[in-house]
């Protein structure tokens, strides 16, 4: 038998590309016949005698898979542990076990790993990968850096001038003027911006042909104020 054909190889059905991507689950004793889980229903209802998901199994020669990776650079997978790794005559350092991390590349069926608290990467067959699926909303708070909270005193220009953007409307220097006693809106817009709010500005022209900027909240609600 192909030496890369071991149980936790990621396949792809010659015959069926409907399945999706496979992986080996178990190995009959004939050591021709595979049990192998795919990722879309075979419509075949049964498990492989209780080594795939019911639905999702088929047995299947080794000579209708093929050997995928399917990996790409960026992706969160988990490493195997050590007495579970597909060649169990293929070292990698045990602080790398078990252990989840982020792909650099890959290369037919392995791949570069790389752990946050380890220092370096491990070279690792992508039959001890098990790709992590991510939240794309965590993933995105994760990416998002945190935003110190300013809160402006209560009744302070800031203050009434975050209140009045964070209910949707937009301000301009008349406007302050006339709603808040704020003479240097655009000093007090600075203010607000380094509070973590996104300020969006949009510069406009009067009647008379004078220019002015009108401001707006992007991200109302980030920050609240007291």
């Amino acid at each position: 038998m192909n030496y890369h054909i071991v149980v936790g190889a990621h396949v792809r059905h010659k015959d069926h590309p409907d399945y999706g991507n496979g992986r080996i689950a178990h190995i009959h004793q004939n050591g021709k016949s595979l049990a192998v889980e795919f990722e879309n229903r075979t419509g075949l209802a049964h498990d492989c005698a209780g080594h795939t998901k019911k639905n999702f199994g088929r047995w299947t020669k080794a000579s209708s898979l093929e050997l995928i990776n399917p990996f790409k650079a960026g992706d969160t997978v988990q490493m195997a542990a050590l007495d579970q790794r597909a060649y169990p005559g293929f070292y990698y350092d045990s602080d790398y076990a078990g252990k989840n991390g982020s792909v650099l590349s890959v290369d037919d069926s392995y791949a570069i790993v790389s752990v946050a608290s380890i220092t370096g990467s491990q070279f690792v067959p992508t039959a001890d990968l098990t790709l992590v699926k991510v939240d794309p909303v965590e993933a995105v708070k994760k990416a998002t850096p945190k935003v110190k909270t300013i809160v402006f005193q209560s009744g302070s220009q800031c203050d009434r001038l975050v209140k009045h953007l964070l209910a949707g409307n937009s301000i301009t220097p008349l406007v302050a003027r006339q709603l808040f006693g704020v003479e240097r809106l655009a000093a007090r817009i600075l203010e607000i911006k380094k509070a973590g709010h996104k300020v969006t500005s949009t510069i406009k022209t009067d009647v008379n042909g004078k220019v002015y900027a009108e401001y707006g909240l992007r991200n109302a609600g980030r920050i609240w104020t007291a």
